[in-house]
């Protein structure tokens, strides 16, 4: 009774995860640490509690699926501050929309284009992956195209390498800069690059930028897509940017950030969610605009992760990446690795293979372990110096 194509969505990697680890039992003399899921621990700031109880009665409105202009504003406002070269690209009312988080509307947009170009029948995503840019490749068409990273490959696609039948086949792709797992942020060469291959062909671009304000702070900020629209120029036909409060603001249950670009596309999500979707309620919008006017906390964020990653850089001697707040560390066997850091020291990571789509012995995340350093400096300390231990007895 099921709809074939979504049995892709058994091979998920925290259900792997609890079944690799399922008959081993952590040290009973200490507390589990789990590092596996990229949940802040930081709270949102405190002015988010006002803004909820000043605008409480505002729950019994229901909400355009063009959200309000005061938030797509505010949206206008932070990409004004966060790429002020791009500061007036954006029409705020057909190039801006609110999307509660970034999950569900990087499936909506694979959605939308299913049926659309009988030509055209793959999805283009980057491997490793997150879950939502699968969910939307199965969407959109039946096949999906993984586009391989690795070390070597700056943990980015190398789109200029894919064959042109396979690009005039593709109606989708899906990219993510700051990186996921890894933290690497792409360049402008490579962002004009990407987006002139797919308006070649005729590829929507979909670039999730969850990830694009937790930064080191000693260095500098992630390009960001739209700066790369701006220079090439021609407005932003063909692409779509996702972004997200849950990381920026430490606030992943709020289920609020937005997406811009292509405003066709903007154009038929607004339909899709008044139709069959989720609008953001006003109290939450009222809040994501508080947010994204305001710097003060999203700085206080990134030192707190650069403090992670100082100690991360002490203990594992691992460089740091420049976004994202994940160490992706090579081993030598990541599940050997994962169940030996659970049973011995109740530590949890994720195996990097469960990451990623595998092409017979081919997996990109394959002997790489992924660090979640969300926890505060005492706890991250204890959980990296019982990695590096386990590390030094296994390998």
């Amino acid at each position: 009774m099921f709809n074939p194509e979504f049995s892709i969505f058994n091979d998920w990697m925290f259900g792997k995860l609890t079944d690799l680890l399922s008959n081993i039992n952590p040290p009973k003399d200490s507390e589990p640490i789990l590092l596996t899921v990229g949940e802040p621990k930081l709270s949102p700031p405190l002015f988010v509690k006002e803004v909820f109880n000043k605008y409480h009665s505002d729950w019994r409105k229901y909400t355009p699926s063009n959200g309000t202009r005061y938030f797509r504003e505010s949206v206008a406002e932070y990409i004004a501050n966060r790429y002020p070269k791009a500061a007036d690209f954006l029409d705020v009312d057909d190039e801006i929309n609110p999307v509660p988080g970034t999950r569900a509307p990087l499936f909506q947009i694979g959605l939308l284009l299913k049926g659309g170009n009988k030509e055209k029948s793959l999805s283009l995503v980057t491997n490793p992956f997150y879950h939502a840019w699968r969910a939307g490749a199965i969407a959109a068409n039946k096949k999906i195209v993984w586009m391989d990273t690795n070390h070597s490959t700056g943990w980015l696609p190398q789109v200029s390498k894919i064959e042109p039948k396979v690009l005039q086949k593709a109606s989708i792709m899906y990219v993510c800069s700051p990186s996921n797992p890894q933290g690497a942020c792409a360049s402008m060469d490579w962002l004009i690059n990407t987006i002139n291959i797919c308006r070649k062909y005729d590829i929507l671009l979909c670039v999730d930028e969850c990830y694009a304000d937790i930064y080191r702070q000693d260095n500098l900020p992630p390009i960001g897509t739209i700066e790369a629209l701006e220079k090439i120029g021609g407005g932003s036909k063909g692409v779509i940017i996702f972004h997200s409060l849950s990381k920026r603001s430490s606030s992943a249950g709020l289920r609020a950030g937005f997406i811009a670009g292509d405003s066709n596309i903007i154009s038929m999500y607004r339909k899709l969610i008044a139709n069959g979707g989720v609008a953001i309620s006003e109290p939450q919008l009222r809040v994501a605009q508080a947010l994204y006017k305001d710097e003060e906390h999203v700085k206080k964020n990134r030192l707190y992760y650069d403090k992670n990653f100082e100690i991360s850089e002490k203990i594992l001697k691992i460089k740091k990446p420049q976004g994202g707040f994940f160490n992706f560390i090579p081993v030598d066997d990541d599940l050997v690795t994962t169940k030996y850091l659970w049973e011995n020291y109740g530590i949890k990571v994720m195996p990097g293979r469960y990451m990623a789509y595998s092409n017979g012995d081919n997996n990109p995340g394959k002997n790489y372990i992924r660090i979640a350093l969300v926890n505060d400096a005492k706890i991250t300390d204890l959980a990296l110096k019982k990695i590096s231990k386990g590390l030094l007895e296994i390998q």
